[in-house]
């Protein structure tokens, strides 16, 4: 129990590490513009397929290589973002183009490069 409370604390930091770094107006938030600066940006000298991998794994709590709307949810409670179930499993049907319910991470780096090419 003391682990999954450990992964639960390293998710919930790693995310509020992520909103820092992309928070330019340090409003505690990250907006679409911030968030789209951050994904076309990545880090410097950094392998992107590796950013991208990182940032699914805050998503995917549970390691079984997909993002489920209930992950969704418990990342943005995290960050203190109030979101049903129901808006959730939306966001997940908006990117999930096999229909299974879930976002695997192929699925996830095309929506990030989708919205990383909107930005240009």
């Amino acid at each position: 129990m003391l682990r999954l409370g450990h992964e639960r604390s390293t998710v919930a930091r790693e995310a509020e590490g992520m909103v820092r770094e992309a928070d330019c107006d340090g409003d505690g938030f990250i907006d679409l513009d911030e968030f789209m600066r951050a994904v076309s940006e990545g880090g410097a000298g950094v392998d992107e397929e590796e950013e991208l991998r990182e940032a699914f794994r805050v998503f995917d709590a549970d390691r079984n290589g997909y993002i489920s709307a209930e992950e969704v949810r418990r990342v943005l409670a995290g960050l203190g973002r109030r979101c049903s179930l129901k808006e959730c499993r939306l966001m997940i049907r908006g990117v999930d183009r096999n229909g299974d319910g879930v976002v695997d991470f192929e699925e996830f780096k095309a929506m990030m490069m989708m919205n990383s090419l909107r930005a240009l």
